[in-house]
């Protein structure tokens, strides 16, 4: 007897559907076998079984691996961000990126520790080779960080006493010429036998109250600041006769 297929519409004569199968019990439809598996609503389930639940769905997704195409994307991306933070530490470590000391900093701390007789704080103002110029005149005269500064500024303590301070009062910065850059670099390159490169450099205008147990004195002085490594350094202070304006 000749039948219509209920899933296709054609007509078959067979216990099932020659064109599309159906009724075939032997043949398994996908489609249909997902639709067979029945699952619980979680707000049904009990503890133990929301528990097994939630454990097959990691196991899924932990076995579900990305794409060849999505996984190069994403080395390449982590690469790049290992990259720019390696530059960014860099960057840091030099002081050209979130440095917040500025020229006005370093002139205010290098007579801080004038005032306070910290050598180490004295040599952080000034550039390397510098640096390194006073800790071997200081290690040849046997000097520390405690008495230091009282032999290098022996002159003022003569005059003045050895409690002598430095009250200073930062004026206008003004910028240094190119040329004047280009000749402290050729300076330095000659007497330290180092090459710098200097971003930028200031002259800061300062009035400062010089004051002991021996006398005391208003003086003027000008404060040469440089960049030097993204870093600013006190590299010369000289002590000015101001200009009077009638």
């Amino acid at each position: 007897m000749t039948k219509v297929c209920k899933s296709c519409g054609k007509e078959y004569t067979g216990d099932y559907c020659e064109h599309c199968g159906y009724g075939n019990p032997d043949l398994k439809i996908k489609s249909a076998d997902k639709y067979k598996q029945t699952q619980k609503p979680l707000k049904v389930m009990t503890d133990e079984e929301r528990a097994e639940y939630s454990k097959e769905q990691k196991e899924k997704r932990a076995g579900k691996k990305l794409p060849k195409k999505a996984t190069k994307i994403l080395s390449c991306i982590v690469g790049v961000l290992i990259v720019a933070a390696i530059v960014l530490f860099v960057l840091y470590r030099q002081g050209y990126i979130f440095n917040s000391v500025q020229k006005e900093d370093v002139a205010e701390k290098y007579f801080d520790s004038i005032n306070s007789r910290s050598f180490s704080d004295f040599l952080s103002c000034v550039p390397p080779a510098v640096k390194e110029v006073y800790e071997d005149e200081a290690e040849e005269l046997g000097l520390d960080d405690s008495n230091a500064l009282d032999t290098l500024y022996s002159d003022m303590i003569e005059m003045y006493g050895d409690d002598f301070e430095i009250d200073t009062t930062l004026g206008k910065a003004k910028t240094v010429d190119d040329d004047v850059i280009e000749e402290y670099e050729d300076e330095y390159k000659e007497y330290y036998d180092k090459s710098i490169s200097v971003s930028q450099a200031y002259v800061i205008s300062a009035t400062a109250t010089i004051s002991g147990s021996l006398a005391s004195d208003e003086v003027y002085y000008e404060i040469y600041t440089a960049k030097i490594g993204g870093k600013w350094y006190v590299v010369n202070v000289s002590q000015i006769t101001p200009t009077v304006t009638e």
